[in-house]
């Protein structure tokens, strides 16, 4: 199993919603895959985060940098050549960040 097919599984262990893989590397430098996905409420999206950091040791990309767990609308979990986007519903909504990055390729 790859490191994302790993992601994947454990964000489809934790009934991750909506998730979205997208191929990034040829549009940006700053990773090559962005996986989108929701959390019903902050409670989820938490406990999302917390699956990917237990998993983090397993993975060959080393420890990943978290931002926005304060208020759990949209984390970020970023691996390097992965970064997970763990989104409440009304954020995932207004932000549609997979819009964004499907109009460029």
């Amino acid at each position: 199993m790859t490191d994302q097919e790993h992601i994947l599984s454990t964000l489809s262990d934790m009934k991750a919603v909506d998730v979205i893989t997208l191929d990034v590397r040829n549009m940006t430098t700053i990773t090559d895959v962005m996986i989108i996905v929701t959390g019903n409420n902050s409670r989820h999206t938490r406990s999302i985060m917390n699956a990917l950091i237990d998993i983090a040791p397993t993975l060959s990309f080393g420890k990943p940098v978290i931002e926005g767990d304060d208020h759990c609308e949209w984390i970020l979990v970023n691996f390097g050549d992965v970064i997970v986007h763990i989104m409440q519903p009304q954020t995932r909504q207004y932000y549609a960040i997979e819009k964004l990055w499907s109009q460029l390729d």
